[in-house]
């Protein structure tokens, strides 16, 4: 879009809302989700997320309790999870 308006001199701004009410954990965000939206690979995220505040939910889903009980999915807050994503953008366009 910055471009095609570009030659117009049409500045162009990008805003984005986060819902932050997130209170079951099928609605929060999945480490691969996760990752792609930080631009890191999927084994860090975890670690990134301890270090940038960022709260984990560990649960098991319900379709995989009777079939796979010690089974676990790691989901993020996705306030604070796009707040990071923010912060990375910043960090990487100041170099």
């Amino acid at each position: 879009m910055s471009e095609q308006l570009g030659q117009a001199q049409v500045a162009v701004e990008r805003q984005t809302e986060v819902k932050r009410d997130f209170l079951r954990p099928d609605e929060w965000w999945t480490r691969s989700y996760t990752a792609e939206l930080w631009r890191v690979p999927v084994d860090e995220v975890d670690d990134m997320a301890a270090q940038r505040g960022v709260e984990i939910y560990r649960y098991t889903p319900r379709a995989g309790a009777m079939s796979s009980p010690g089974t676990s999915v790691a989901v993020y807050d996705p306030g604070r999870a796009h707040d990071v994503a923010e912060e990375l953008r910043s960090e990487r366009a100041a170099g």
